[in-house]
């Protein structure tokens, strides 16, 4: 990649000429020079600097834009190569979420294991949203969950494994699992516990309701611990809603998973992953090993 263009990157992600150079390992009066350069070769003003930093300008917005796409470009290029070269993976690094840490990677992983020993695995569970910017940053290499709509950089590819139907999780004894069936009327007057840290979260389950005409209900607790909101669920009268597939994978006592009529939600789930990188022959197996363990 340019240097010139690069550097522009290292100051606009990092907003200082200072922390840029530092990074770089440069001096700062070379890179003022590498962005006079630019700004020269451009014929436009890209930062607007004062005590507080280096601000981008408006042509400097735009450069930025196509600066990162053509970065994106040249490491999506060079991890397609390697893969269609039959390079190896020393590393693979996967994001999982609830669904598939705790039903479908483990088998996958032994199948992946005996195939390619040669390649380590780092797997990080956590939400969604904290996954999947890591995969295009290039700290992940896959990602498996479920797709929520939310749109995604064109430089990643969605493969979908299964429709997963989101279910209620309530304590065993709960008195509302007396109740047949289980509609948005039965249980709005609960409290719910939402896998997740903040409002927004609680989109799926809101939209249940109102699709039944309902209130959304009371949140209770929002966590990012998924175990934290079962343990919940088992000591109160709280809902909170779960895949049904986890129905036999369930790590908390005292809690069962049941249907709710409509389904709170029906996603498909799958594997995330770049372009580039789907030639990798350990990411092929394991995303068909996952699909094998599904069907």
């Amino acid at each position: 990649m340019d240097r010139r263009l690069k550097t522009f990157l290292e100051v606009a992600r990092r907003g200082s000429l200072t922390a840029a150079a530092q990074h770089l390992n440069m001096t700062q009066s070379s890179l003022t020079k590498r962005l006079q350069l630019l700004e020269e070769d451009f014929g436009h003003k890209l930062f607007e600097r004062g005590v507080h930093g280096a601000t981008l300008t408006a042509p400097g917005e735009v450069l930025w834009r196509h600066a990162e796409r053509i970065e994106t470009e040249l490491l999506q290029s060079r991890e397609a190569m390697a893969a269609a070269g039959g390079a190896g993976l020393a590393l693979l690094r996967i994001g999982a979420g609830p669904l598939f840490h705790l039903r479908y990677l483990a088998d996958a992983l032994l199948t992946l294991r005996r195939a390619h020993p040669e390649t380590s695995v780092e797997l990080v569970t956590g939400l969604y949203r904290e996954t999947m910017p890591r995969l295009s940053e290039r700290t992940l290499d896959i990602v498996f969950g479920a797709d929520e709509g939310v749109p995604f950089s064109d430089e990643l590819v969605f493969e979908p494994l299964t429709t997963v139907a989101q279910g209620v999780a309530l304590r065993r004894d709960h008195p509302s699992l007396s109740r047949a069936p289980l509609t948005a009327g039965a249980l709005q007057e609960l409290d719910w516990v939402i896998y997740g840290d903040r409002p927004e979260d609680s989109a799926l389950v809101n939209a249940f309701f109102a699709r039944e005409g309902r209130a959304a209900p009371s949140v209770s607790l929002l966590t990012r611990s998924f175990t934290l909101g079962l343990q919940t669920v088992a000591r109160s009268d709280c809902a909170m809603m779960v895949p049904l597939t986890l129905a036999s994978k369930l790590t908390v006592e005292n809690v069962v998973i049941a249907q709710t009529r409509p389904a709170i939600a029906n996603l498909p789930a799958g594997a995330f992953l770049r372009r580039s990188s789907r030639g990798f022959a350990p990411v092929k197996l394991l995303v068909e090993a996952v699909r094998a363990g599904i069907c």
